[in-house]
């Protein structure tokens, strides 16, 4: 078994009663081999599945670290292609996600509204919408609130989801 393979059966075969520390540690480790052998892509696949294994155990601080690394290395790519481009709209997405979480609604309105433009799926605009929308809402921009949650609105019922995400 590769290591890639490795991350894959601990992220997708993994009960969250038995996921620990060491268990997280050891993806994590993992991605940094792939990422030392040149295998970015499987590495920050890791380390977002590691990312959020951390936020199962409600370890809030090394889910954003997880994250806040794909984002660092992503950027530090000379000319991403589309996959790590995703990746990076996924990371900082989630960034956004725990920033709205943690009640930093500046960080995660910057955060999400800079991927937008990069997110490939109507259920994920869905998503980012609708924390979009909580962020506003927190600040009092209600009309802002409005306009992304009717956004968020317009996706689900396009797509017949029944419920709110």
């Amino acid at each position: 078994m590769c290591s890639s393979d490795l991350i894959l059966n601990v992220s997708y075969f993994t009960n969250q009663a038995d996921l620990t520390p060491e268990l997280i540690k050891k993806t994590e480790s993992i991605s940094t081999s792939l990422l030392e052998n040149g295998k970015i892509l499987w590495s920050l696949q890791g380390r977002i599945k590691a990312a959020n294994m951390w936020l199962q155990i409600l370890d809030w601080e090394n889910c954003m670290k997880n994250n806040n690394e794909v984002v660092s290395i992503i950027s530090n790519q000379q000319n991403p292609d589309s996959w790590l481009k995703e990746l990076l709209s996924i990371a900082k997405g989630n960034l956004g996600i725990l920033y709205n979480q943690k009640g930093n609604y500046s960080l995660a309105e910057v955060n999400l509204l800079k991927i937008v433009p990069d997110l490939a799926q109507s259920i994920e605009h869905a998503t980012v919408f609708v924390e979009l929308s909580y962020c506003f809402y927190k600040r009092k921009k209600w009309s802002k609130s409005y306009k992304y949650f009717k956004k968020h609105l317009n996706i689900k019922n396009a797509l017949e989801i029944k419920k709110t995400i």
